[in-house]
């Protein structure tokens, strides 16, 4: 018997390996996804796994099975009457014995608003959009930790900046990234520079400074002074905690390995 499947979601796949084992049957299974999709698995995906532990090559499913073949198409037309499907490709597909197995889609029934606040995990792209919005909250979260944990930690640099200044440096800027400061000034020697990052690592909470950069230059009355660049760590200043999520890979890991043979025997069983 002649057969053709349209879909590769459980039910077609199911179909496609039950009537594989009849060998007078040749089966063609037609889908627009070369993978199969384990939804009961999908939502480990959405968590931050990796998405080998829900995604299964349909090649690796009929790898074994010789009367079975695969075509990656979008059927657009059904002729019952001809017996023949249209594929978005533009090619024909003549059928016998036609079997629908079209799987699923999310659907939110028409409900305002809930297409953006309810996220499926039915598709790469649903969760594609879910894992973005996720990452997006939880860095949100962490500018909000970050700013909790080190709101007085431009008081206190500020602070040391002035009980450490000796005689004779002027500061122009200050700029903080991260936990480095970068401190851009004006001295009337080289030895008071030095003397400038002896007190700043000295300071209980500023540590590690190291000059970027001095030189000759003129002052505003030309007399010759020197300009320096210098970055010093902040320490004692306690970072956010970072969240720690799983980050999928390429590479099959041996839990991956496992939860794909799972899916193979749900499938097969």
């Amino acid at each position: 018997m002649t057969i053709t499947i349209v879909g590769s979601g459980f039910g077609g796949v199911k179909t496609a390996l039950l009537l594989a084992k009849n060998k007078k049957n040749k089966i063609t299974l037609i889908t627009n996804n070369p993978d199969f999709q384990y939804y009961p698995a999908l939502y480990g995906t959405a968590t931050g796994y990796s998405h080998l532990q829900a995604w299964v090559a349909l090649d690796v499913i009929f790898k074994n099975i010789s009367n079975v073949t695969i075509v990656i198409d979008t059927i657009t037309k059904i002729d019952k009457t001809s017996k023949q499907l249209a594929g978005e490709s533009g090619l024909k597909y003549d059928y016998h014995t036609l079997v629908l197995a079209l799987g699923a889609v999310t659907t939110y029934f028409g409900i305002e608003g809930i297409d953006h606040y309810a996220y499926g995990v039915k598709s790469a792209d649903e969760i594609k959009k879910l894992k973005d919005q996720t990452s997006a909250l939880i860095a949100r979260k962490q500018v909000v930790e970050t700013l909790q944990v080190n709101r007085g930690a431009s008081v206190k640099l500020l602070d040391q900046l002035v009980r450490q200044l000796p005689d004779g440096v002027y500061l122009k800027s200050v700029k903080q990234t991260g936990q480095t400061v970068n401190i851009v000034g004006l001295a009337q020697s080289n030895a008071r520079v030095s003397t400038l990052m002896r007190n700043l690592d000295a300071s209980p909470y500023l540590q590690n400074a190291q000059l970027v950069e001095i030189k000759n230059v003129n002052d505003k009355n030309q007399q010759r002074i020197n300009e320096f660049s210098l970055n010093v760590s902040l320490k004692g200043l306690e970072a956010a905690p970072t969240i720690k999520r799983p980050v999928a890979g390429a590479t099959t890991t041996a839990t991956d390995q496992s939860a794909r043979e799972k899916v193979m025997q749900a499938i097969t069983k």
